[in-house]
């Protein structure tokens, strides 16, 4: 049985409760109020807005960066592997030799 559209008509008890729920009890509004810290106006200029941008996206590209170098690295060590045998199993000594 499909549900009728009921629009206008008034809400169940659960919709209501859900509605209570979501109201705020009280406005509070602090913008008068001499005791609390506040930023100033203009305190962030451009230059800490960028500052923080391209702190926050460091790490994104630091891993982007980073996945390029082992996806070369490995593919450069199946080459090797592959169609240089003798000088894979010398970059592996080197290797395990300290260099």
């Amino acid at each position: 049985m499909r549900r009728r559209c009921t629009y206008g008509s008034s809400p169940s008890p659960r919709e209501s409760r859900v509605a209570e729920a979501a109201q705020p009890s009280e406005d509070y509004d602090d913008s008068q109020r001499q005791d609390v810290a506040r930023l100033r106006k203009h305190a962030v200029g451009l230059g800490g807005v960028l500052f923080l941008t391209v702190t926050g996206s460091a790490p994104i590209w630091a891993m982007l960066f980073n996945a390029v170098v082992v996806i070369v690295g490995v593919g450069t060590a199946f080459y090797f592997k592959r169609y240089k045998p003798a000088k894979y199993e010398q970059a592996g000594r080197l290797i395990n030799e300290g260099l």
